[in-house]
C-alpha cells in the first residue's frame, strides 16, 4: 500500500515509517504542519520543535514533503473530536486532502503514535474523512523495547527539546544510544516515560535506514526557560549539513526481521489438538414432522423489553415481515430499535454492547453498510455471529442500554492498523466501560498488523493458532482499562464452530485464565472471516463503578456478604478476587441423562451466571420431550444460584442458545 508519512522530524513518526516498509508499504510524500511563525507551538497535536529542519529528512529520503501552517487552534480538547472550524486538526485535513488530490494511489497515513489516543483519535477520524487507513505500529508497545528497537536499528534521534526532571540542557544534542541507560534510570526513579510520551523530552532524527545521506548538526542555540530543577530548555539550529553514506538506503534482512518481530508472536505457545470428529455429528434432530413445527416455535424470536434504571434491554429483535434481501431486513430491524429507543428514552449513544445474529454471514457486508449509518463516533462494541434463525428471519439483534452519560462511558476505538490489537475498521468499539462493568467486543484470531486470520496447513495447527492469537488480543485491550484480567472477569461467552473444538478452548481457556470465570461455550455455524472461534467478555470491579454507596449501605451490604459466606452452600468466599462464587452440578433425578452445571459468580452488587445441560445419550434424536426437560432444568440451576447468591429481582438480560442460558443481574 501507498502511504503518506505524518512527519515531525522525531523519533516515532521516523521509526513508524520503517515498521511500514518492513510490513510490505512504501512511502511516497511526506506531511509536516509548521508554526506560522518562527516561534514553537505549545500543542498537544503537533511536535513543532525542530520543524526547520524536516526539509533535510526529505532530501535524505528522497521523497516529496509537503508543509503547511499551522493557522487553527486547540478548540476541541475533549478526547473525542468531531470536525470543527478553525480546529488545528483541520489543518492537518487540509494538507492530507491536498496530497492525496496530488497522489489519489495513497491508500494509507503512518502514524507515530504510541499512547496519545487524544493524537490517535484525531487522525483515525481525518482518516475515516479522507478513506484512509491509518497505521501505527508502535501503539501501545513497552516503551523500554521500543527505544531498545529504535538504537539497535540503527535509528539515531537526538533530543532537541528536554522537559522534566532528571533532565537539562547538558543531555540536548545526545542520542537515544547515549541516554538510554539513564532514561531507564530516571523510569525507576522518578517514572519518566523513557520515550518522552509524558512531554519529558523531544527528538530529532538525524540518520536511519531509510536515509541516504545523515543529517550532521553544526551548530545551534539553546534557549532554557522555566524551573531551575526541571527547566524546559529547546535546541535551534544554526548550521547543518548532509553527509553522504556508504551503505544504500533501506532496511537490511537483520532490521526487517527485528522490527517484524513485533508480529511474530512467538511467546505464545500454539500447540495443535487431536480432535475427536466424531462429536460433530452430534445435530440435534426430530423425530416427527409435528416436533420440527415445534422446533420451529422455539427458534423463533420475538422482541423482548426489559427497562429497569439504568438499564434498557432488547432482545430477538427481528424484522415484521419477510424481504427479498437482507439490506432491507436489516433497515426494519435496526428502524425498530430506534423507535424503542426513542420510545423509553434512549439514544444510539446509550447502547454499550450489541449482539447482531445473522443466518448468513456471506451477507456480513451488507448488514455493516447498514448497520453503521445509525452510529457516530464511539459505536458499542459488538459480536456478530451467524445462527440457524428461522425461515424468513436472515437477521437478529440484542442490545443492552445504559442512562449513564456519555462523558462518564469510557470508550476505546482504535481504527489504527498495529501490532497490539485487531483494528476496529467497522462500526463497533473494542470496547466500553460504564457503570463499573467492562464489555469487550468479540474477538477472532487476527493477526493484527495484517487483519488476517493465520495461515496453516492444517485444521487442528488453524484452531490452536486462532484461539492463542484471540486470547492474546483479548488481554492486550484489557490491560488498557481499569481492570484486572483474571481478578475482574465475570462472564465470557465462547462461540465455536465444531463441537469437536469444545475440549480444547475449555482447556486453553483454564490455563489463560487461571481461575474460575461462569463461561459459556456455544457451537454456532460460522463466524466472521471463517474463523474459528471468538472470544466476549465481560468485566467488573467496584472501583469504577459510580455509585456511591452511604457508610450504613456498605455495612448492610458486607453484613450479607458475610451471612453467605456462613450459611449458603456451594459458595466459596474468593478474597483475592473479591467475589462470592457459586458452582453445581446436578444429575437430573428425572432423567439421569441429564447433567445440569450452574456457575455464578457476585461481586458486591453485580452477579453473572451461566447454566448448561449435558445429554449423555448416544443417540443424536432429541425429541420435545427431552427439550422441554433440559429447559426446566436450565432454569432450576439459575433458580438455586440466585437464591443462594441472594439476587434480588433484577436480571437485566437471559440468553439461550440451544441449551445454554446465561443471565446478568445488578442489585
Amino acid at each position: 500500500m501507498k502511504l503518506v508519512a505524518l512527519l515531525s522530524g522525531g523519533k516515532d513518526s521516523c521509526f513508524n515509517m520503517m515498521h511500514c516498509i518492513a510490513n510490505g508499504h512504501e512511502i511516497v510524500a511526506l506531511a509536516n504542519l509548521k508554526p506560522s511563525e518562527s516561534n514553537e507551538l505549545d500543542s498537544y497535536m503537533y511536535q513543532t520543535v525542530g520543524y526547520d529542519g524536516i526539509k533535510y529528512i526529505s532530501e535524505c529520503m528522497g521523497v516529496p514533503l509537503f508543509q503547511n501552517d499551522i493557522v487553527g487552534d486547540c478548540i476541541v480538547s475533549g478526547l473525542d473530536y468531531v470536525p470543527t472550524k478553525n480546529d488545528e486538526v483541520e489543518d492537518l485535513y487540509n494538507l492530507l486532502l491536498k496530497i492525496k488530490t496530488q497522489f489519489p494511489e495513497i491508500e494509507g497515513v503512518s502514524v507515530g503514535a504510541i499512547l496519545s489516543n487524544f493524537q490517535r483519535v484525531r487522525v483515525e477520524n481525518i482518516c475515516n474523512r479522507l478513506n484512509l487507513t491509518p497505521f501505527a505500529f508502535l501503539w501501545r508497545i513497552e516503551q523500554p523495547k521500543i527505544l531498545r528497537d529504535m538504537i539497535d536499528s540503527n535509528l539515531t534521534a537526538v533530543l532537541v527539546k528536554v522537559a522534566a526532571i532528571g533532565l537539562n540542557e547538558s543531555h540536548l544534542n545526545k542520542s537515544l544510544g547515549e541516554l538510554y541507560d539513564y532514561f531507564m534510570e530516571l523510569l525507576n526513579k522518578y517514572g519518566n516515560n523513557v520515550c518522552g510520551e509524558g512531554g519529558e523530552y523531544e527528538t530529532f532524527t538525524i540518520d536511519c535506514p531509510l536515509f541516504s545521506k545523515r543529517i550532521v548538526v553544526d551548530e545551534y542555540d539553546v534557549n532554557k526557560y522555566g524551573e531551575a530543577f526541571a527547566p524546559v530548555c529547546n535546541l535551534r539550529f544554526k548550521k547543518v549539513h548532509l553527509e553522504d553514506k556508504n551503505e544504500k538506503p533501506g532496511l537490511t534482512d537483520d532490521v526487517r526481521e527485528l522490527l517484524l518481530d513485533n508480529s511474530n508472536f512467538k511467546h505464545l505457545e500454539i500447540i495443535p489438538p487431536v480432535l475427536d470428529h466424531s462429536k460433530s455429528n452430534k445435530i440435534i434432530k426430530f423425530e416427527s414432522e409435528k416436533n420440527e413445527t415445534s422446533n420451529q416455535i422455539l427458534l423463533e424470536s420475538t422482541m423482548s423489553i426489559y427497562n429497569k434504571e439504568p438499564y434498557l434491554v432488547l432482545s430477538g429483535v427481528t424484522s415484521t415481515k419477510a424481504y427479498d434481501n437482507i439490506q432491507d431486513e436489516t433497515k426494519e430491524v435496526m428502524d425498530i430499535i430506534d423507535e424503542t429507543l426513542k420510545n423509553n428514552n434512549y439514544e444510539w449513544s446509550n447502547i454499550i454492547l450489541m449482539t447482531v445474529y445473522i443466518k448468513n454471514m456471506s451477507e456480513f457486508g451488507k448488514v455493516n453498510a447498514i448497520y453503521k449509518e445509525y452510529f457516530s463516533i464511539n459505536p458499542p462494541p459488538r459480536v456478530c455471529v451467524s445462527l440457524n434463525l428461522p425461515e424468513n428471519k436472515n437477521i437478529s439483534i440484542d442490545c443492552v442500554c445504559s442512562t449513564t452519560k456519555s462523558d462518564k462511558k469510557q470508550c476505546m476505538h482504535v481504527q489504527s492498523i498495529s501490532y497490539w490489537a485487531p483494528a476496529n475498521i467497522g462500526p463497533y468499539s473494542q470496547s466500553v466501560v460504564v457503570n463499573g462493568s467492562g464489555y469487550i467486543a468479540g474477538q477472532i484470531g487476527l493477526i493484527p498488523c495484517k487483519l488476517e486470520l493465520p495461515q496453516c496447513d492444517t485444521e487442528e495447527a488453524s484452531l490452536a493458532s486462532e484461539t492463542q492469537m484471540s486470547l492474546h488480543s483479548l488481554e492486550n485491550i484489557v490491560s488498557v482499562l481499569p481492570f484486572k484480567m483474571r481478578n475482574d472477569s465475570v462472564y465470557c461467552t465462547c462461540y465455536i464452530t465444531d463441537p469437536s473444538y469444545f475440549t480444547y478452548v475449555q482447556e486453553e481457556w483454564k490455563k489463560f485464565m487461571k481461575s474460575s470465570v461462569p463461561i459459556n461455550y456455544v457451537c454456532i455455524p460460522t463466524l466472521p472471516k471463517n474463523s474459528k472461534v471468538e472470544w466476549q467478555l465481560i468485566l467488573y470491579n467496584k472501583n469504577n463503578d459510580l455509585m456511591v454507596l452511604t457508610d450504613e449501605e456498605e455495612l448492610a451490604l458486607e453484613l450479607e456478604l458475610e451471612d453467605i459466606v456462613d450459611h449458603e452452600v456451594n459458595i466459596k468466599d474468593d478474597t483475592k478476587r473479591e467475589c462470592l462464587e457459586y458452582q453445581l452440578t446436578e444429575t437430573l433425578s428425572s432423567d439421569s441423562s441429564l447433567i445440569v452445571n450452574t456457575h455464578g459468580i457476585r461481586k458486591t452488587s453485580a452477579f453473572h451466571y451461566v447454566s448448561s445441560v449435558e445429554y449423555q445419550d448416544v443417540g443424536d434424536v432429541y425429541n420435545q420431550e427431552i427439550l422441554e426437560k433440559a429447559t426446566d432444568a436450565l432454569f432450576d440451576g439459575l433458580s438455586k444460584g440466585i437464591q443462594s447468591l441472594r439476587m434480588k429481582d433484577n436480571a437485566i438480560q437471559l440468553k439461550n442458545i440451544l441449551f445454554r442460558f446465561h443471565t446478568k443481574v445488578y442489585n
